[in-house]
Formats: structure tokens, sequence, C-alpha cells
């Protein structure tokens, strides 16, 4: 009865769950959000993952609107490279999504392009550390 009871309990459990494999955390002190589960660390150090964020008006202006149509922006998907020793990053992928799910614009397979110097005191500069920091806890729970 008591194994009834724990396998009832369980799927109750489950069926709460949100219906999504995404595990998205929030960044402090920022308006981005990163998916835990694509943590990637290559043997060189390089970290990929990818971002989530919601852009506000000004920023939508700024960099999406001059090129694409962007009314019904929704949100941002990006995947960055970063280097943590160096502390410099690249972007690999972007995907600007409306509101009903539809692709706004993208650009992917930038895996050639150079790595930047992430900005001191800068809003990257607080990404780099927290990819870092997550990076390196990963790591040692392996």
């Amino acid at each position: 009865m008591k194994a009834v009871a724990t396998l009832i309990f369980s799927l109750v459990m489950l069926s709460t769950l949100p219906a999504t494999s995404s595990n998205w955390v929030n960044i402090p002190s920022t308006a981005t959000q990163f998916e835990s589960s694509s943590f990637k660390t290559s043997k060189a150090g390089v970290t990929t993952v990818w971002f989530k964020q919601i852009l506000n008006e000004k920023m939508v202006k700024e960099t999406i609107s001059p090129y694409y149509e962007s009314s019904g922006y929704s949100h941002t998907l990006f995947s960055d490279e970063y280097n943590c020793y160096d502390k410099t990053y690249r972007v690999t992928n972007v995907v600007h999504y409306a509101n009903d799910g539809h692709t706004i614009s993208s650009t992917a397979n930038l895996e050639n392009a150079p790595f930047l110097p992430v900005v001191p005191d800068s809003t990257g500069d607080s990404i780099l550390s927290y990819v870092c920091d997550f990076a390196a806890h990963k790591k040692k729970t392996k």
C-alpha cells in the first residue's frame, strides 16, 4: 500500500511540473536568463551557453527595428561562447521571436567570429562572471 501511495504522490507531483525541458535561470542585475542545461565547456576551456532576453522598447528600436519588422516582438534567444580565462566572448547564434512564436530574424553559425574582450563593470561583465562561476561549479559536481 505504501508503494502505491508513493507512486500516486510521484505522479501528482510530476503532473504539476511545467511541460518544458528548459531550465531558464535569471542572472541577477540583468534582463537576461540562461538555460542551465545548455552549458558545454570544451577541452580548451570555452563555455557555450544559450540565453533568453526580453528587450525593452528602446533596445528593440535600436537593434531590431532598423533592420526588421519588429511589431509583436516577444524575446530573443542567443548563444554565446565565453573564454573565462581570457575574459572574452563571441555571439554564435541570435534569434528574435514574435509574440505568436514566429521568427522575426535569425543569424546562425557565427563560430568564426573573433572573441572580443568583455567590457569591465558592464552587464556583459556580470554575465561573464555568472557563466564562469556556473561552469566552474558544474565542473566540480561532475
